[in-house]
C-alpha cells in the first residue's frame, strides 16, 4: 500500500496532534467522554506516540510504565482512513522497541478487539485471569 511507504512513527507529538488523538480516544468505546485535561495529564506522564504520513496523524498509542519492571499499552487508535494499512502494528512495534521501553520486561493490555494483531507480538490472554483486579472510582 502507497501509504505504508510514506508512513512514520514519532513520540515527539504536538499539542495539535494530541488533540487529534483525543477527539479518537474520547469517542471510543474505552474512554467514551474523556475530558481533555485528564486525556492530556495521561499523555503527560506517558510515552506517547504518533503515526504519520506526512504531517497529519493517522494513528496513536500510548504506554504507562515504571521504566523498569511493567509497561501497560493503551489507548492505540488508528484514523477509520488508514486501517488496514499497517498503521496498529507499526504503533505497537514502536512501543515495544522504543528506547526508553525495549529492557521493560513485562507489559500488559486490556482490549476486547483485535486480540490477533497483538498476539503477533506475544501478548496472550491471562491463564488465570483470578490474578488480575480492578477499582473502578
Amino acid at each position: 500500500m502507497a501509504m505504508e511507504q510514506r508512513l512514520h512513527f514519532s513520540d515527539a507529538l504536538s499539542e495539535d496532534d494530541l488533540r487529534q488523538a483525543w477527539t479518537w480516544i474520547a469517542g471510543s468505546y474505552w474512554a467514551k467522554d474523556l475530558d481533555w485535561e485528564r486525556f492530556r495529564r495521561a499523555a503527560e506522564h506517558s510515552v506517547v506516540i504518533g503515526a504519520f504520513v506526512g504531517d497529519r496523524l493517522v494513528g496513536f498509542a500510548r504506554v504507562m510504565t515504571d521504566y523498569s519492571r511493567s509497561a501497560r499499552l493503551s489507548d492505540v487508535y488508528v484514523a477509520e482512513t488508514a486501517r488496514g494499512g499497517g498503521v496498529a502494528a507499526g504503533l505497537v512495534a514502536c512501543a515495544l522497541d522504543h528506547p526508553k521501553l525495549r529492557d521493560v520486561p513485562s507489559w500488559t493490555l486490556a482490549t476486547r478487539d483485535a486480540h490477533g494483531l497483538y498476539e503477533r507480538f506475544g501478548f496472550r490472554t491471562l491463564d488465570d485471569p483470578s490474578y488480575t483486579m480492578q477499582l473502578n472510582r
